[in-house]
């Protein structure tokens, strides 16, 4: 399926087609139900293997269910080429992920989302968070994430709850990242153009 998505071939006899929906979609502004062990919409294994799929083709380090077009509390994250100062490789995925607190004080980095092609955005986030949450096969988990991943969490768990970043953000920097992806989008179409 190229750019547009993952089919996925599922045994409970439907096809998911996972599409990366993009910002004016409504089901970014929804807040999403829990995973439903007992009546999946998918097997858990497979949504995970989809949305990992579609995170990686798009160059993201994380991916809400929603951003799919699933109505589910399912994150997936992974660093793939990315790399960052105490990062290694890894991908994982949260079921009805709980934040139990987030600590510490708060840094300003520039972040994206891939439902918001070319838009960068300073957002402020805390540096820490406490969370607990279920694995594809029902475990239950809990762990303290910091630096990075915790970022990428705090972004996902938005995702869950109908936020997306341009609401996190300061109408300054807001505008800012705007005008920056007006300027980047007319580049890329001189690009286009050229070649």
């Amino acid at each position: 399926m190229g750019l547009l998505g993952v089919a996925i071939p599922s045994r409970y006899d439907i096809i998911i087609d996972m599409r990366l929906v993009k910002e004016h979609d409504e089901i970014l502004r929804r807040r999403l139900k829990p995973f439903d062990f007992e009546d999946p919409v998918m097997d858990p294994h497979e949504l995970v293997a989809g949305m990992q799929a579609i995170r990686k083709e798009f160059g993201g380090v994380g991916l809400a269910a929603n951003q799919v077009g699933i109505d589910a509390r399912v994150i997936v994250i992974g660093m793939g080429s990315f790399e960052s100062e105490g990062t290694e490789e890894f991908e994982t995925a949260y079921f009805n992920p709980v934040v139990k607190s987030i600590m510490q004080g708060e840094i300003k980095m520039i972040e994206g989302c891939l439902s918001f092609p070319d838009l960068f955005i300073e957002i402020k986030r805390k540096q820490n968070l406490v969370m607990s949450w279920q694995d594809a096969d029902q475990k239950q988990w809990g762990e303290r994430f910091g630096g990075m991943v915790s970022r990428i969490l705090q972004h996902e768990l938005d995702h869950l709850d109908g936020v997306v970043f341009t609401q996190r953000a300061q109408h300054h920097a807001l505008d800012k990242a705007r005008k920056n992806r007006k300027l980047t989008q007319r580049r890329r179409k001189r690009l286009d153009r050229a070649i």
